[in-house]
């Protein structure tokens, strides 16, 4: 028998991250759509080979590694109906690692068919059940549609020491053994209790799910009071790995903290947000504890219960950030850096391992997706820390705020700027690019790029990179002079989010270390330069903006209980370049040109505007030549930017390997209709 399901792909509209529980965590909510995208699925019984699979995108795995074999697999060992052959075959139309879920979506759809074709009783419930096995989405894919997803419960289990009246511990302890709960050892584990103390609960297990609950259940111990089932929120419906060094946590307090907190009334055990967003918006979202007295007579056993204070919800905080958009600019980074791993030279490339990724609103200046890798999952940092503080890559650096990099010659706009608005150059002015820089005898660096000797334009140098043009201009400019600029374009300087960064550094005169060829250097974005991937967005939004610095923000609003509005982000010019218009359509027009010569970019749905850059990093290659990382900003539309773009590929080997990652931002904002 063959059964057809189509797999559509799903969007995630909204992302709120709501007050604080009493587990710490808060609540989070997300609108997910199914849209007209999708992915054909057919499932053949009865052929008698076990599992098999087929796809029509050779980059897809077709083996058990694929979600929908999995999915398989999960749904004949949950039901027990024997598999006398099964054969998957998967027409692809959603792309790959895109943040549509077409994985998800298509082993909701095995799921679906196998249920039709062998258990047609079976209720929904169980298909989503199974689909937690597989992930977060699959569960919502099952059905579809438009959902709202938010957090979920689960169950922590404790053993009732002693056994209550008219129960027996050994029957206990056989029937959890029986059920898989409480592990093999669970009367070693009583025996080191009981020795302890006389009487209390015995943890046994965490996040048990609903059905292992209803086992329990079934069995009679959470009645008899044998055990205690204690009921826990957890967040089911949100990736960990969405933004875990943005978003942050929460953890007990220092001493030292305590003694900041318990004025506030704040118990010593009580925890509180540690870092990220949660550190930042601490007070907003802890909201107010409530007290309770409660009074017991010894003669009667009676007891009073008197509301004292009532507890009080802390504040709801809506962000800028984009889940969907998130998810977009993580994989396409992650994708990104595999790609370049795996098919480019030493020192072009294939040494690249981490980076960032940020995308702003040039008119808001919302921060819409920060992205740092590699990173962790929030739902399992405490108990992975160790290993997560020794990896390598150090996820838990976040690189948006804290990574310090070399521009290259993504500096060279801020340059331009300063030197249009100096008056040392007009639009029409051109430098001879003779290949090497001459102009002192014992120092004569060259320009690397190709295909534009000769009398060269502003906007050429900055279409084809010409390091000669910006070692000219910068040194009759000045080193003290384009730093400046560049401060107010929003390198070097804080950005005026909520969260503390690391402010980084340019290059001055008055350096220790200063010399003529570090201010060449610097006038193409190295010397003493360096600056955050924040930084990097925040001045390509300033280009954008012909020269206006826009504040960034990550959160955009504060709501109390009742949904009115305690705070709101107001958009804010933090600095303004001089020159306006005039100074940087030019510039915009440089960096429009130098996108067409990109042909991920040249192809984008949406006119996009990009200068590269390839700093140079300390080590080099048998042939004398260094490693680079590629760094990207750019802006989109064009005539009417809407959204900014800073990239980061650490060992990435050129700017221009950084292009498909803005490409995927630019693809987003096409596909949801909002540039």
């Amino acid at each position: 028998m063959k059964r057809q399901e189509l797999a559509p792909a799903k969007v995630n509209l909204t992302l709120d991250v709501g007050a604080r529980r009493p587990d710490g965590y808060h609540e989070v909510v997300s609108v997910m759509q199914s849209v007209a995208l999708y992915d054909t699925v057919t499932m053949e019984s009865g052929t008698g080979e076990g599992i098999s699979l087929t796809c029509d995108d050779a980059a897809i795995p077709a083996d058990g590694s694929n979600l929908a074999w999995r999915a398989a697999e999960v749904f004949f060992r949950t039901t027990g109906v024997a598999c006398d052959g099964l054969h998957i075959t998967l027409e692809k139309s959603i792309p790959s690692q895109a943040g549509l879920g077409g994985g998800s979506s298509d082993a909701a759809a095995v799921l679906r068919g196998l249920r039709k074709l062998y258990a047609p009783e079976l209720p929904v419930e169980a298909l989503e059940r199974m689909g937690m096995e597989l992930g977060s989405d699959v569960p919502y894919c099952v059905r579809g549609g438009t959902a709202l997803v938010q957090d979920g419960t689960v169950y922590d289990l404790a053993l009732c020491v002693p056994a209550p009246p008219d129960t027996e511990m050994a029957q206990t302890l056989q029937t959890l053994k029986e059920l898989d709960l409480g592990g093999k050892d669970v009367e070693t584990q009583l025996a080191a209790f009981c020795s302890a103390v006389s009487a209390g609960e015995l943890p046994l297990a965490e996040n048990l799910t609903q059905a292992q609950c209803q086992s329990l259940l079934a069995a009679g111990l959470p009645q008899s009071g044998a055990v205690r089932l204690t009921a826990r929120g957890t967040r089911t419906a949100v990736d960990g790995t969405l933004a875990p060094q943005l978003l942050g946590g929460v953890g007990a307090m220092s001493a030292e903290q305590w003694a900041q907190k318990k004025a506030q009334g704040l118990a010593m055990d009580e925890s509180i947000g540690q870092w990220g967003l949660e550190a930042a918006w601490e007070d907003a979202l802890r909201g107010r504890a409530g007290s309770l007295k409660v009074t017991v007579d010894r003669s009667s056993g009676g007891r009073t219960e008197t509301i004292q204070s009532t507890p009080q919800a802390g504040d709801t905080l809506h962000l800028y950030l984009d889940a969907d958009l998130q998810r977009t600019l993580r994989s396409a980074l992650q994708q990104q850096i595999e790609t370049l791993q795996a098919t480019k030279p030493e020192g072009k490339g294939k040494e690249a391992c981490a980076g960032a990724a940020v995308v702003v609103d040039v008119q808001t200046g919302g921060v819409l997706a920060a992205v740092s890798l590699p990173d962790y999952d929030l739902a399992s940092w405490r108990q992975n820390y160790a290993a997560l503080a020794t990896a390598q890559g150090a996820p838990l650096v976040n690189r948006v705020l804290n990574g310090q990099y070399a521009p290259g010659s993504a500096f060279k706009p801020a340059v331009a700027a300063s030197a249009l608005a100096a008056g040392i150059i007009t639009p029409q002015s051109t430098v001879n690019c003779g290949g090497r820089y001459t102009y002192y005898a014992g120092y004569q660096p060259r320009c690397l790029q190709l295909g534009h000797r000769g009398a060269v334009s502003m906007v050429t140098a900055l279409r084809h990179s010409c390091n000669i043009y910006f070692y000219d201009v910068g040194r009759r400019l000045g080193v003290d002079t384009f730093s400046a600029t560049a401060q107010q374009l929003g390198l070097g300087v804080p950005c005026g989010t909520e969260l503390p960064e690391t402010t980084g550094r340019l290059t001055w005169s008055t350096d220790e270390n200063y010399q003529a060829g570090i201010a060449l250097m610097a006038a193409i974005g190295q010397g003493n330069t360096s600056v955050s991937p924040l930084q990097l967005a925040a001045y390509a939004g300033a280009l954008a903006r012909d020269g206006q610095r826009p504040a960034l923000h990550f959160a955009q609003s504060t709501t109390d209980a009742a949904g009115n509005i305690t705070w709101q982000a107001q958009p804010d010019v933090l600095a303004q370049a001089p020159g306006g218009a005039a100074v940087f359509a030019p510039i915009r027009e440089g960096m429009a040109q130098m996108a067409q010569t990109l042909r991920t970019l040249r192809e984008s749905p949406i006119p996009l505007a990009c200068k590269t850059g390839s700093p140079q990093l300390a080590g080099t290659l048998a042939d004398g030549t260094h490693y680079t990382n590629s760094v990207l900003i750019g802006y989109g539309p064009v005539q009417q930017p809407r959204f900014a773009v800073a990239v980061v590929i650490e060992y990435g080997g050129g700017g221009s390997n950084a292009a498909p990652v803005l490409r995927a931002a630019a693809d987003w904002f096409a596909a949801a209709g909002m540039a």
